[in-house]
């Protein structure tokens, strides 16, 4: 039965909320939060009364929220394509599915492109968010919906904050992530699917130290804002760690995701602006380069 007081020509229709749907089946109230040691197997113990992070000072430089509301409008509509895809090819592995996508948009939707090969690097790894600051809890959400197998935040300067706002069940977790976007009106219209709620850790640490804990080829590196709040102010021969370190423990299968590159003459660019940040603050996937 048609509404009589609608439409009307002289108001705008009600904007329908986007949903954030669950995929766990029964949801846990525990805390996401875990022991660093059950997330990455083979690390080793912390070294004590270590001050690495004297090299550089403090900034207090935060990622302004503008960034993780541009990675989450980047991220809506291809991921409704890739789960449309996904139910119309149930037999299909994840690995099958991307390939699948990735052929259907090349050439013809950059974003979409972009998107599954950011899924390609990222799905299943453990990764290691160097810097994370308070912004780590978008951070958190943008890369479990990319289908990271598990987050570790390391700050040695926020990671008070950050344990805080992690400390939370996923079902706590999913309604901060409605309210987030939902609050948001520059969000477009549609859903954000696949909500894992994947467990989590937080190291209070200095990047480099925590580094030098890390097995080989073992963890996807997420470091969107390092460059800007840290590096500059670094040591040159504390950079130059850095990058030795993410040398090592990059996995030859995951990715590096970051604003600007640190020296990364060795990696494969495979694109520039993803997130839908562009210009200076571009956000960039490298990966190492296969012989």
């Amino acid at each position: 039965m048609t509404d009589p007081k609608w439409p009307n020509p002289n108001t705008e229709p009600p904007k329908p909320k986007i949903e954030v749907e669950n995929t766990v089946e029964k949801e846990s109230e525990e805390s996401i939060l875990r022991p660093v040691e059950e997330l990455v197997p083979g690390i080793k113990e912390k070294e004590q009364n270590t001050d690495i992070g004297k090299e550089f000072k403090k900034t207090g430089y935060d990622l302004p929220q503008s960034f993780s509301d541009s990675a989450f409008r980047w991220m809506i509509n291809p991921l409704k394509f890739f789960v449309n895809l996904k139910n119309a090819n149930p037999d299909l592995t994840e690995g099958e599915l991307i390939e699948k996508f990735k052929n259907r948009n090349a050439g013809v939707n950059e974003q979409n492109t972009t998107f599954a090969t950011t899924l390609e690097h990222l799905k299943n790894q453990i990764v290691i968010d160097l810097g994370a600051g308070m912004s780590g809890r978008d951070a958190y959400y943008i890369l479990d919906i990319l289908g990271a197998k598990s987050y570790v935040g390391v700050d040695k300067f926020f990671s008070s904050q950050l344990s805080e706002t992690l400390d939370k069940s996923k079902s706590e977790l999913k309604n901060s992530l409605s309210e987030l976007i939902n609050t948001n009106s520059n969000y477009t219209q549609g859903k954000i699917e696949y909500f894992h709620g994947i467990p989590a850790s937080v190291a209070d640490e200095d990047m480099l130290s925590f580094l030098r804990r890390l097995p080989d080829d073992s963890v996807s590196i997420y470091a969107s804002g390092i460059d800007d709040c840290v590096m500059h102010d670094a040591d040159p021969e504390y950079v130059k760690a850095i990058n030795k370190e993410i040398d090592r423990v990059l996995s030859p299968e995951g990715c590096i995701i970051l604003h600007q590159s640190l020296d990364l003459s060795g990696y494969k660019t495979h694109h520039e602006g993803i997130f839908g940040v562009a210009g200076p603050n571009a956000v960039h996937l490298f990966t190492k380069k296969k012989d």
